[in-house]
């Protein structure tokens, strides 16, 4: 209508009035002080967050070959962070109790490609023949090759009870 300021964000739009008069923009030639009169737009270069969250079932058994698909595609060269939380029991082994880092209490044979993550952690690999990398509860990478999130339990065998939690936050330019 031209009688309110209109801000856009990814999720909606916010009609109203801008309140503030005067804008500074540091720049790597110094500081300038302007009018909110004088401006006709503004760009942000800031990266793109996107959040995702998932639910993984305690019977998504890495080991086995069996992983949850994310369905979310990342892309080479892309930085993304994985959380997660939850309580999955490890039934086969007394019922014991841990969260996406797992526990080092349980001995067991694990297969050569998990050898190193504790039992029942929460493991990750991107594209069908990734490697296998221990996500546990918190986990920050880049992408070296494009291709889709699987998670997964690292178990070979048993039952599993519960889910975790995983969210997902990927930046994009």
């Amino acid at each position: 209508d031209g009688e309110e300021d209109e801000v856009e964000t990814a999720e909606f739009t916010i009609k109203g009035q801008i309140e503030e008069k005067n804008f500074m923009v540091k720049t790597r030639y110094g500081s300038l002080d302007f009018k909110r009169t004088d401006i006709l737009s503004i760009v942000f270069q800031e990266p793109l967050v996107t959040r995702l969250s998932f639910e993984v079932p305690g019977s998504t058994l890495a080991e086995k070959n069996n992983w949850f698909d994310s369905q979310a595609d990342l892309a080479e060269g892309e930085k993304f962070r994985l959380k997660a939380s939850g309580i999955i029991t490890l039934a086969m082994y007394g019922n014991t109790k841990c969260g996406p880092d797992g526990t080092r209490t349980i001995s067991r044979t694990p297969t050569t490609a998990f050898k190193s993550f504790p039992t029942g952690s929460l493991v990750g690999k991107i594209g069908k023949t990734g490697k296998p990398f221990l996500v546990g509860s918190d986990y920050d990478g880049v992408v070296e090759k494009r291709g889709r999130l699987y998670l997964g339990i690292s178990l070979q065998s048993g039952l599993v009870q519960g889910k975790l939690k995983v969210v997902l936050e990927k930046r994009t330019r």
